[in-house]
């Protein structure tokens, strides 16, 4: 667990942990926000690559370009290996049904329909709850994201830049929410249990 949400506790958890133990894999899993219309409620994302989208520089418009402050991106984005995407995305389809099928069964007020989205994940220091900026911010910085966290960046910056070679490393997340005003926590407890299955189910099936 981390002590605090953001990129820069799990940069330092992670370093931590490589540090004292130098394992092979790093994982982290938990809750993101989804960009509506292109995700669901509770999919299952893989954070493919990540990078922080507030790294750039803000400069003042002029008075005809209508906002006050005009953002230019800088993202260095930081990608898991190929062999993992193609695995995940040919050899988890059962995992999938069988998550679903469980968490459906001994939760009758809170059926869910997850699939998996293998995607592009940027992180950032704020938590978002409006659309117009995820519009006007992030999604211009890669028109292929569909979900967005506080960590992941954080995790895969650690892990590249440690001293211990040939780490698999892999941030999944479900979608408890869009990242606009229509935010709450009604979908948290089925995120946290179908992202953290979904890893257990990877593993013990030798896929990551």
């Amino acid at each position: 667990l981390l002590p605090e949400m953001g990129m820069t506790a799990a940069s330092n958890t992670a370093t931590k942990v490589i540090r004292n133990f130098k394992p092979s894999k790093v994982f982290m899993v938990g809750i993101c926000g989804g960009v509506r219309n292109e995700v669901n409620l509770c999919d299952i994302i893989v954070a493919t690559s990540s990078w922080d989208y507030g790294s750039g520089k803000i400069k003042p418009r002029k008075a005809k370009e209508g906002s006050y402050y005009k953002f230019e991106p800088s993202p260095n984005q930081l990608q898991i290996e190929p062999k993992i995407v193609n695995k995940l995305q040919y050899s988890t389809g059962d995992i999938v049904a069988k998550l679903t099928a469980e968490w459906n069964s001994q939760n009758q007020d809170n059926q869910v329909a997850p699939k998996l989205v293998l995607s592009p994940m940027p992180s950032g220091a704020s938590v978002i709850c409006d659309s117009l900026l995820f519009d006007e911010i992030i999604k211009p910085q890669h028109r292929k994201c569909k979900g967005i966290d506080m960590e992941t960046y954080g995790i895969y910056y650690a892990v590249k830049h440690s001293s211990v070679d040939n780490i698999d490393f892999l941030s999944v997340k479900a979608v408890s929410d869009f990242a606009d005003a229509e935010k709450n926590d009604n979908y948290h407890s089925a995120c946290c249990y179908l992202s953290s299955h979904f890893l257990i189910e990877c593993l013990k099936n030798e896929i990551l």
